[in-house]
């Protein structure tokens, strides 16, 4: 039996719907994604957990950035307190089930293109590209007006994995041993790499420990995993869609900022990603958002969690060899220890690595 099949066998055995057609999407690392056509209702999505991907030790699918636990029952949680609480364009849930085969969640089909697709269409313009940004940064507002009262992995609403934790510093404590776990097992470090690693967290922990205590941030909800292919916009470049909430996070702000940086602002060159971060914050602080970009200890938060990030890089890209990421450890490596070295992230450099398989351009075009 074919994997259509099985899908059509999963929706017509767990659920009241009258399927008309189903079509193949995407495959994504967790899920395989299919277009449903249903009797008198609107195109709905379908997301199929692929088996055995991303289960830890403990017999648990996680996701690989927080080691939260993923479920369809948590996906559809996030996907309500996305569109509820922050007021963002996520998909309405219409059926999930974990029982018959593996689990499915059904939602509304978002409307839009991929950001990328969007900047591609619009030729690169800068205009788009700024506007489009200061959209963004609006929506992070509202998303970060959520409020919890520990850190850690988000269930629900107000719910968060095993009570929660206790201040940013566990916090960073727990995200940093848990890279450092996956690369030794993996072997991506020398004994020599992997001692400075430590020592730079083990250091830089210990010098921003007093500043945590005075300038303690309440933890706000972050995305977290926001990249140019995992949302969509529409013909302006107004996020239409945020579809990809797994690793959604109750976590300082600087947690989704330093992920925009490698991301988003610096899709093109040095001399726009100024231009681009001011079109962000733009956008960020006219819906209510408030963070103080320059302050010394959000800096130190933001290259810390850029360590962290590289440090799994390394890990993820170890022994890949298609022809186009042979070199991606290694580049990420070096970028990494001179986060370490210059206690600054070249955010343009890296983008520069994934610009191997992007094809994005360098400039944007005017207007």
């Amino acid at each position: 039996m074919n994997m259509v099949q099985k899908i059509v066998d999963l929706i017509e055995n767990n659920t009241d719907f009258t399927l008309e057609g189903i079509k193949f999407l995407d495959s994504g690392n967790g899920h395989d994604v299919f277009e449903i056509t249903i009797k008198d209702f609107p195109p709905l999505v379908a997301r199929i957990e692929k088996p055995n991907v991303r289960v830890a030790q403990d017999g648990v699918k996680r996701d690989t950035h927080f080691n939260g636990p993923l479920s369809v029952k948590r996906q559809a949680s996030l996907y309500d307190l996305v569109r509820v609480e922050a007021g963002l364009p996520a998909p309405k849930v219409y059926a999930i089930s974990e029982k018959s085969g593996p689990p499915f969640i059904i939602t509304e089909k978002m409307n839009g293109v991929h950001w990328r697709e969007y900047l591609e269409a619009n030729n690169y313009s800068k205009q788009a590209y700024l506007k489009s940004l200061s959209f963004f940064g609006a929506d992070l507002a509202a998303v970060q007006q959520v409020r919890f009262s520990s850190f850690g992995n988000v269930i629900a609403k107000n719910l968060i994995e095993s009570g929660g934790i206790s201040g940013l510093e566990n916090y960073l404590h727990r995200i940093i041993q848990l890279k450092l776990q996956r690369v030794s097992e993996q072997e991506a470090f020398t004994i020599d790499e992997l001692d400075s690693l430590k020592n730079y967290f083990n250091y830089t922990l210990s010098i921003i420990e007093n500043e945590i205590k005075v300038h303690e941030q309440s933890p706000v909800l972050v995305l977290t995993d926001l990249h140019p292919m995992n949302f969509y916009v529409d013909e302006m470049g107004k996020p239409s869609g945020y579809f990809d909430l797994e690793s959604c996070q109750s976590g300082h702000p600087a947690l989704e900022f330093y992920q925009i940086g490698m991301q988003f602002l610096n899709y093109f060159n040095d001399a726009m990603f100024t231009c681009a971060k001011d079109a962000f914050v733009s956008g960020f602080e006219e819906n209510g958002g408030c963070y103080d970009w320059e302050h010394p200890l959000n800096k130190q938060v933001e290259n810390i969690l850029c360590v962290a990030h590289l440090t799994g890089s390394v890990g993820s890209y170890k022994g890949a060899r298609d022809g186009l990421r042979d070199n991606w450890s290694d580049n990420f490596k070096e970028i990494l220890f001179d986060v370490i070295n210059t206690g600054g992230m070249d955010y343009v450099t890296f983008a520069e690595v994934l610009r191997q398989k992007t094809k994005q351009p360098k400039h944007v075009t005017l207007p």
